[in-house]
């Protein structure tokens, strides 16, 4: 959305801009509470095209390295954040999802940016609250003090915020991360311009989500265990994503820790309030556990000498994660504990999908969403079970992401080697900034404690701020870079946007080798790593939003794009290096789960041989899948490729510009188009043969990471001499350009690799069409295209930028040559665009060896021609003679383009509103005149001290018809007071509130808060005559929105804006008229001066933009009337019908008026008022000694523009 308003201090920018801030300083009503006022009183009275991808200009002129916001939180120059502001994508128009230990809605840092969820539901289990350390309070009869809930018990959350008592400060510092917004104090978040989806887990950060020993007494049994109610986080994702999250930061909570104890061995130990079993095998027996013996009140005993007194002596562990394999029993215990709470055993066997993180990837994968989620601050080689439960559900792989930690020194990046590391989860995992980071706060009595530290000079529950470190804090940095990125690619599925930020990652990542840790693991990168495949350490690498902005790195999937009406440009080189080592890796995985499986099928019955075989069935049923090749979701999977498809008829466009390297090739599928350089459409490769014919088997069983990434490498190297593949589908169109001028990333004009060793080949099938490039006005643009294979029904046209347009518009020509190395293009049948200011010509040659195309100007056409109205031929007329975006879009464009183009651009919904108030505001000027002649009976009740109080509603409905038809309701509540002076003068004030809704219908709507205020008097002359005169304001605050459709492009944008009327007005009538009755008749002449402004607006069509300026306008208006009263008695109540009858000429800006700016240009006018026709009828009534009430109606009747309304007046003197 876009918003302009009056000068105000903007926080983005940093500086006075035209902005909204103006209306939320002015402490207005709101508008529910004018609504209600008007309505109380009116009860009292009885009254019933596809768009190139682009960035916002908001942040246009930040110096970024200077910027004090910014450089708080130095994760955002970590992952180069800048570069993405700078292009404009911050995240706009993006939901993201917290679930988390609460997030502080009252935080100043986070208001505006949080949605809220509730929940309600039935738990599906019976367990505990979580609580890591309910250990401590354990009494002999082991149940937890913490609290506990019973399968089939009712939850019910009504809202996710911050609970003192519940939650504590962590849900709020990652929430600031993300998205804590840009207002130019403390920081702001990583994707300030998303807003932030809260579900709330219920606890706090110290929730443990692994299982817990809630029986002590044995401890090998997994019913022994509890863990988190697959029902009810279920409810809690699934309320976050039904609300629009497209990813889901999973930050909260801990596993249960284990303390190693002693020199050499590492043995169980819970004397420290630990629970057991975050990193053993499940087959553990009691005799490997070193349980705590505990006093009566639960305390851990102790000998004369404070050693902790054991119920046994225990075993040494011969499996953790730091060993390989040792994650089974992890995630057995999980699987196994989840079952065992469940009493119908039939829905709650081990297989069943009942553990928590089985919620959390089922509604992931429902919502084609992704969960982030953090590795864990242990130091273990392996994450915990929760970012890596892809490895034992596969199908949730690309709903997942993992974040370990990096730190930043000197502005380096180094690994965190005692967070946990990507193991065995590295294809879904990133490291990112996670040490020392500043955001939002609460003061919540765990974290920070009121008086000290962050939270001195403040009270529980009271904002605050802080820097913390941990895989918590690293998370919420892949969140909010996953938000960027997907406001730079709104045509993306989620897990795609995934993808693009794996694959665009840094990996120059170093190691801290002063430490034992980081010399182990420095180690351990020099034995594995490769840089372009995934690192056991890192995953990817940290997110680059740099690089990110310009495509994919690499294609690790078959890529599906569907651009919907948008069009885009990828100019990073992208390869499969990472995909071609994983087909290594993984066959040599196969062949080892292979050989452990057959092992665990000779164990003994027991928990080990249920969970080694359990999981070897499920990573061997996987690999051969992938292997296969074959399954549905599994086709060609370790080959790359990239899809293309677009709304027909919008122009949707991808354009590669990269030396691409990936097996696949490229599709350009129904209503897209797809254009690139001749080394961007791959290298067609996807049996693995390198074209020689041979296919390349790749891993044996001893086949290590390294090898595979070292083959992986030297194979892209291969595939860069070999050609790609274009292949053009039915309703698509595609071909090979010879240079582009990048319209979306700022990139300047561009060509191709000279360097390049490969080209493409194209198939063009039946109903595609073959583009051949026009660019050149002097001689003919040459590409090439290796191979050509065409069938019966294939087409062929000219392909050129609107840039390129424009500059044949007024003479000259774009001439272009496709020549096929091999094949021929005889069956291709030349098709021309529906061009409305170009003719096209394209020419298959003899023998089908080349075509030629030229395009031309059509000397017959002008924008001015397809004009409709005269706003449209005034901005058609100037779009031509200014050119610019929206010119050079409509060049290429067809009549439909053209139509809703300048359908938006004449919109005079502003102009129309304008005319509508100048009506209404008169109509507000009338009752004060109407109060200072004290017309009817309410003149004759007694004035004990001359001054005269009165209330007004009123009620008009009307409409103002041009372009567009404006519907006008408006209403207003008005209070005045006034006293005579003189004897011969009555002077008074009023002030009142309203509403107006002017509804356009389709062209759209706009809600306005008014208040009304002025001054007003009447002298008698002579007892023949009387002057009445007076001045009015009234000041509008407008909310409104309006569809925008410019070229292929279109938005839905909304506007706040000002506007202001004022009116002096004079009136002379005749009152000494005779008629001889108890009738009253005076005629009257006036006129009036309205000086009427409004602010203009800004609107936006993704790249494409323009301003409507609307004039100020001053007319005037002289008017002839006459007005009667006749007094009659009902009963014993003085009443009297009122009436009059008048004609008012308009003159001077008759018609409001706007100029258009930005990419658009010309002049636009509105309803028009000229003469206006008026008629009231009405009737008062004494009802009081000192009160009279009236009810009248007043009808204005002009050309254009129209109302009829209806008022009440109550009027007390005293």
């Amino acid at each position: 959305m876009n918003r302009v308003f009056k000068t105000a201090w903007s926080s983005i920018r940093q500086q006075y801009v035209v902005t909204d801030e103006h209306h939320a300083a002015k402490g207005k009503a709101t508008k529910s509470a004018v609504a209600i006022a008007v309505a109380a009183l009116l009860t009292v009275s009885g009254a019933a095209s596809a768009a190139y991808v682009q960035g916002s200009h908001a942040l246009d002129g930040i110096n970024w390295a200077k910027d004090a916001e910014y450089q708080k939180d130095w994760g955002l120059r970590a992952m180069n954040a800048s570069k993405a502001y700078e292009l404009g994508f911050y995240g706009q128009d993006v939901k993201l999802g917290i679930v988390d230990s609460g997030s502080f809605f009252g935080h100043s840092q986070l208001q505006g940016q949080l949605i809220d969820t509730s929940i309600t539901g039935k738990y599906g289990s019976t367990g505990n609250r979580y609580q890591k350390w309910a250990g401590l309070n354990w009494g002999a009869d082991h149940e937890n003090p913490f609290g506990s809930y019973k399968e089939g018990d009712a939850f019910d959350r009504a809202s996710s915020d911050f609970a003192l008592n519940v939650n504590d400060s962590h849900g709020t510092h990652v929430a600031g991360t993300i998205v804590g917004k840009r207002d130019g104090s403390e920081f702001h978040g990583v994707s300030f311009g998303s807003k932030l989806i809260v579900g709330n887990t219920g606890g706090t950060d110290n929730s443990t989500y692994s299982p817990i020993l809630t029986d002590r007494t044995n401890p090998s049994d997994a019913a022994s265990y509890s863990v988190m109610d697959y029902n009810y986080f279920k409810a809690v994702y699934a309320a976050v994503a039904e609300s629009g999250a497209k990813f889901i930061n999973n930050s909260w909570g801990t596993n249960a820790r284990v303390r190693i104890t002693g020199t050499g061995d590492k043995w169980y130990d819970d004397s420290y309030g630990y629970t057991n079993f975050d990193v053993s095998s499940a087959w553990i027996t009691q005799d490997q556990v070193k349980v705590a013996d505990r006093n009566e009140d639960g305390s851990v005993k102790r000998d004369e000498n404070n050693n902790v007194v054991y119920k046994n002596s225990g075993n040494p562990m011969s499996v953790d994660l730091d060993v390989p394999g040792g994650y089974i029993g992890e995630w057995f215990l999980y699987k196994k504990a989840a079952a065992s709470q469940v009493q119908n055993k039939e829905n709650a066997k081990f297989e069943d999908n009942v553990a928590f993180v089985d919620a959390m990837g089922d509604v992931a994968k429902k919502h084609n969403i992704v969960q982030v989620v953090t590795t864990g601050n242990r130091n273990e080689d392996n994450p915990y079970l929760r970012a890596g439960y892809a490895n034992f559900r596969p199908e949730f792989e690309k709903n997942w992401v993992a974040v370990a930690g990096v730190k930043y020194v000197n502005e380096e990046l180094y690994y965190i080697s005692n967070f946990n590391d990507a193991g065995y989860a590295k294809w879904w995992t990133v490291a990112a900034p996670g040490n020392a980071i500043y955001s939002s706060a609460v003061v919540d009595g765990a974290y920070v404690t009121p008086g000290k530290d962050e939270g001195a000079g403040k009270k529980l529950g009271d904002e605050t701020y802080a820097a913390w470190g941990g895989t918590s804090m690293a998370a919420p940095h892949v969140t909010g870079a996953l938000g960027v990125l997907a406001s730079r690619y709104p045509y993306m599925e989620p897990t795609q946007v995934r993808d693009v930020m794996f694959t665009t990652a840094n990996q120059n990542i170093l190691y801290d080798t002063s430490t034992e840790d980081g010399k182990r693991d420095q180690k351990k990168h020099d034995e594995s790593f490769v840089k372009g495949v995934p690192s056991v350490n890192f995953g990817w690498g940290v997110p680059d939003l740099d690089k990110g902005m310009y495509g994919p790195g690499q294609l690790i999937a078959k890529n599906d794009i569907k651009l919907g009406t948008y069009s885009d440009h990828w100019s990073n080189d992208i390869s499969q290096i990472a995909l071609d080592a994983r087909r290594i890796e993984d066959k040599a995985e196969l062949a080892a789960v292979t050989a452990e499986l057959q092992t665990a099928n000779g164990l003994e019955a027991g928990d080990e041989k249920d969970a080694k075989t359990a999981y070897y069935t499920i990573r061997k049923t996987e690999l051969e899948a992938r292997r296969d090749g074959t399954a549905e979701g599994y086709k060609d999977y370790y080959v790359g490729s990239i899809s293309v498809t677009g709304e027909a008829g919008s122009g949707a466009t991808l354009v590669l510009t990269g030396e691409n390297t990936f097996r696949g090739g490229v599709e350009a599928g129904k209503g897209a188009t797809v254009v690139g350089f001749a080394e961007s459409f791959g290298s067609y490769d996807p049996k693995f043969t390198f074209a020689n014919g041979t296919v390349y088997e790749g891993a044996t069983t001893t086949t290590t990471a390294k090898e595979a990434g070292t083959d992986a490498v030297e194979m892209n190297e291969a595939l860069k001499k070999i050609d790609g593949l274009l292949t053009v589908k039915d309703g698509g169109r595609g071909g090979v350009i010879a240079s582009y001028v990048d319209e979306v990333t700022d990139k300047g004009s561009l060509r191709p690799a000279p360097e390049a060793q490969h080209g493409t080949a194209v198939t063009v099938e039946k109903g595609g069409t073959l583009l051949v490039h026009a660019a050149s006005t002097t001689g003919s643009t040459a590409t090439t295209v290796k191979k050509i294979e065409a069938v019966d029904g294939a087409l062929v046209s000219g392909w050129a930028q609107g840039s390129d347009l424009a500059q044949i518009y007024n003479g000259g020509k774009l001439s272009g040559t496709v020549t096929f190395a091999e094949g021929d293009g005889t069956k291709l049948k030349a098709t021309e665009d529906d061009m409305l200011f170009f003719n096209a010509k394209t020419t298959v040659a003899e023998g089908g060896k080349s075509v030629l195309t030229e395009i031309t100007r059509d000397e017959t056409k002008s924008f001015g021609m397809f004009a409709r109205n005269g706003n449209q031929r005034s901005v058609a007329q100037a779009l031509e003679a200014k050119g610019g975006a929206i010119f050079e879009g409509l060049l290429s464009g067809n009549q439909s383009m053209f139509d809703s183009t300048l359908d938006t651009l004449d919109n005079d919904l502003l102009l129309n509103a304008q005319n509508a108030a100048v009506l209404n505001t008169l109509d507000v000027a009338k009752t004060a005149k109407d109060q200072a002649l004290r017309r009817g009976v309410g003149s004759t009740a007694e004035l004990a001290h001359g001054a005269t109080l009165w209330a007004t509603g009123i009620g008009n409905w009307g409409s103002a018809d041009h372009t567009a038809k404006v519907d006008a309701d408006f209403y207003a509540a008005l209070v005045g007071a006034d006293i005579q002076v003189g004897g011969s003068t009555t002077l008074g004030a009023f002030f009142g509130a309203g509403t107006t809704d002017f509804d356009a219908g389709r062209d759209g709507k706009i809600d306005s808060d008014d208040i009304h205020y002025g001054l007003y008097g009447k002298t008698d002359v002579a007892d023949v005559a009387s002057i009445s005169y007076g001045v009015v304001r009234t000041e509008q605050d407008r909310e409104g929105h309006r569809p925008v459709s410019l070229v292929n492009k279109t938005g839905y944008n909304a506007f706040n804006t000002d506007a202001d009327i004022t009116t002096f007005y004079v009136e002379g009538a005749y009152t000494g008229l005779d008629l001889g009755s108890a009738v009253k008749v005076e005629p009257y002449a006036g006129f009036a001066y309205i000086r009427a402004s409004a602010d203009g607006i800004a609107d936006r069509a993704d790249d494409v933009s323009f301003t409507t300026k609307v004039e100020d306008q001053t007319l005037q208006a002289a008017t002839l009337g006459v007005r009667g009263d006749m007094p009659f008695t009902a009963g014993s109540v003085r009443m009297a019908l009122k009436g009059d009858l008048s004609w008012s000429h308009f003159f001077g800006d008759t018609q409001a008026e706007a100029r258009l700016g930005g990419d658009a240009a010309g002049k636009i006018v509105g309803a028009e008022l000229s003469n206006l026709f008026s008629v009231g009828l009405g009737i008062e009534a004494n009802v009081g000694k000192s009160t009279t009430f009236g009810l009248s109606y007043t009808g204005n009747f002009s050309g254009d523009v129209t109302s009829n309304g209806l008022s009440a007046t109550v009027r007390y003197a005293f």
